[in-house]
């Protein structure tokens, strides 16, 4: 954290009516926006994380105080048709839906399993709902995590080195704006883009395939026509 906040105070002209806190804040809010999946998607924030599912439910918590961190994207969500997830276990996909196609059906009880999911708030809803049958078998979230924020001097984010440049550049946008240099932070803004841009997304890498292309496109757009 030091050394981008050197960085950053080099970047805004040596300013000295700055607090160290005050840098620190952009810092975070520039490393966190470089993080958000919609802007980048790094291979260091992928992760799981496993409900246990519960007999007559199918509301289970996803908040950052349930899991341990904020949830930014969901990759993938797989029904484990077991109550421990080895690599032989039966499993299927547990496919989006909007809001609109839950809304519109009776969720019924059902076993085998969630076949649909959608993401509301800090909650994730299945259907249909988990019968005694299924109650303790697993369902795996692939997501994108948020990163824990620089608060120690000694802190290094979790990203390439290749994207401390890129923190700084964001923090220098952060800090250009709240400063009120609206055009110099256009400008940051651009060359922070033009920097992400040289290097390839973990979401394009050669080893992905189509159908998990086509999952991160209905993590996007997760507005589904009903079927």
């Amino acid at each position: 954290l030091s050394q981008i906040r050197d960085d950053l105070k080099i970047a805004l002209e040596n300013r000295t009516d700055i607090l160290d806190s005050q840098l620190n804040r952009w810092i975070n809010e520039g490393y966190e926006f470089i993080c958000q999946p919609e802007v980048r998607k790094h291979r260091e924030l992928e992760a799981n994380y496993d409900i246990t599912l519960a007999t007559d439910t199918n509301s289970y918590s996803i908040s950052k105080s349930t899991v341990g961190y904020d949830i930014l994207g969901i990759r993938d969500v797989t029904f484990y048709d077991a109550t421990t997830i080895t690599n032989t276990t039966t499993r299927h996909d547990v496919r989006p839906r909007s809001i609109q196609w839950f809304n519109k059906r009776t969720l019924y009880a059902t076993s085998g399993g969630p076949r649909h999911f959608y993401v509301g708030g800090d909650e994730i809803n299945f259907s249909p709902v988990t019968t005694s049958t299924d109650n303790g078998k697993k369902v795996r979230l692939s997501v994108w995590r948020s990163p824990t924020l620089l608060s120690a001097d000694s802190d290094l984010t979790v990203l390439n080195t290749y994207f401390d440049t890129a923190v700084i550049l964001a923090a220098t946008w952060v800090g250009q704006f709240r400063l009120g240099y609206r055009e110099l932070a256009i400008a940051t803004r651009q060359e922070l883009q033009t920097y992400m841009n040289q290097k390839t997304d973990t979401g394009q890498l050669g080893g992905e395939d189509t159908n998990f292309e086509a999952q991160i496109e209905n993590e996007l757009y997760l507005e589904i026509s009903p079927s």
